[in-house]
């Protein structure tokens, strides 16, 4: 299998160079909290393909999310940890006597 290097970067087997390079794009645009940095979400994800023109595969989308998981460990974060999303609200303990009192 032929792979790209440069000396700044792993090697990348060429199947591979494009997913590569849109994580990093994507990376490059993320987004932070103030203490660490916000994972990239499926909205951002959606929202650069149409500007930028790319089309992923749904195999690659999911290639992303495991390269996501992986680089935000990497950052320190855990994504496991993160809090259950419902409409774009954590669900927290205030959440849910909010909703069922």
């Amino acid at each position: 299998m032929e792979a790209v290097h440069d000396k700044r970067r792993p090697l990348v087997p060429t199947v591979a160079e494009r997913l590569w390079w849109v994580f990093w794009r994507l990376d490059a645009r993320r987004s932070s909290n103030g203490y660490s940095a916000n994972a990239i979400s499926p909205t951002e994800i959606d929202a650069w393909c149409r500007v930028s023109g790319t089309r992923l595969k749904p195999w690659e989308i999911r290639a992303l999310d495991e390269m996501e998981i992986i680089r935000l460990r990497w950052l320190g974060r855990d994504p496991e940890d993160e809090p259950e999303v419902v409409e774009g609200q954590p669900v927290t303990p205030a959440l849910v006597k909010a909703l069922f009192g």
